[in-house]
């Protein structure tokens, strides 16, 4: 199993969106962080439905947006 992790590890790169989220039965809380953990945005709350899912979908792509704005201006 260590050897999965570490191969997914090794997968993460500059363009790589990573997004964490906390599942319970009704509502559900997100956040996006980039390649080295930089937090991008605030947690994102969402209900358990069609809705809520679209909702995170929307704000992935923000966040995938501003990640790569981000690194645009440091190269």
């Amino acid at each position: 199993m260590a050897r999965n992790v570490d191969a997914r590890i090794q997968r993460i790169t500059e363009g790589t969106l990573i997004v964490g989220i906390d599942i319970a039965k009704h509502t559900h809380v997100a956040r996006s962080v980039d390649w080295r953990g930089i937090e991008l945005g605030k947690p994102l709350t969402f209900e358990n439905t069609r809705n809520g899912l679209e909702g995170l979908e929307r704000t992935s792509r923000r966040a995938r947006s501003l990640m790569t704005t981000r690194q645009r201006r440091t190269t």
